[in-house]
């Protein structure tokens, strides 16, 4: 949707079309700690392409709104192993 998103409009439809539901057994977020590692890493990877400043503006807030919760959460439970690369991308855009 990252991708989507930079290259065509998207609009916003106020009409529910999809029910989500969680807790079951096999959903990743059971399988990997902080989630939000990757839509870290996917959002970094796609700021050079991003074109529109609106956009780009949006998605710098974004990642460093992710990469705040996940330094606290990584320090607060000791989850060290991606804590240096999180704190470089953050400080990457946090100018």
């Amino acid at each position: 949707w990252l991708k989507i998103s930079n290259r065509f409009p998207v609009g916003f439809c106020r009409e529910e079309l999809v029910i989500k539901y969680g807790g079951h057994e096999d959903q990743l977020s059971s399988q990997y700690i902080a989630m939000d590692f990757f839509r870290v890493l996917s959002i970094d990877r796609l700021m050079p392409k991003i074109t529109s400043s609106k956009n780009k503006v949006a998605a710098v807030n974004t990642l460093l709104d992710k990469c705040r919760v996940l330094i606290d959460g990584y320090k607060k439970h000791n989850n060290l192993d991606n804590l240096s690369k999180v704190e470089y991308i953050y400080k990457k855009y946090n100018y």
